[in-house]
């Protein structure tokens, strides 16, 4: 179903409808990894005020269970105007749990996108990625 709406048929996906569907993503277990190519092969959504992603993440298992897909949704949501200036507590616990065997630069983007945002800690952050000695 939304491999065909990214595909137009039989509507195009609206920038509001991939917003509510973002918001699914917690909780489709297994089936998270492909969620994520989806939502990034989408339209750009629709992000207000706020959002529960980061908080509904955070008190979740899955940063654990899909490190890889976790950071790259986390960094998407970032890059996408998902604020997180009222989660930075959420965002900083989902990093620190994906860093050790999510992708470096995945996790540097994270991190930079994070600093542009204002985020104090975001060198520190920076630091718990392996590998990763330009802090």
């Amino acid at each position: 179903y939304w491999d065909r709406r990214i595909d137009g048929i039989p509507l195009p996906l609206s920038r509001e409808e991939i917003t509510r569907m973002i918001s699914w993503l917690p909780y489709l277990g297994s089936a998270l990894p492909q969620a994520v190519e989806r939502v990034q092969n989408s339209p750009s959504p629709k992000f207000g005020e706020s959002s529960f992603l980061y908080y509904e993440l955070s008190e979740s298992d899955v940063p654990d269970r899909h490190p890889g897909p976790v950071a790259k949704l986390l960094l998407y949501a970032l890059q996408s105007g998902l604020n997180p200036r009222y989660d930075f507590v959420q965002v900083e616990d989902i990093f620190k749990r994906v860093a050790p065997s999510a992708d470096a630069r995945t996790l540097i983007a994270t991190c930079d996108k994070l600093a542009a945002l204002g985020y104090p800690e975001a060198a520190t952050l920076r630091g718990l990625i392996p590998g990763d000695h330009q802090t």
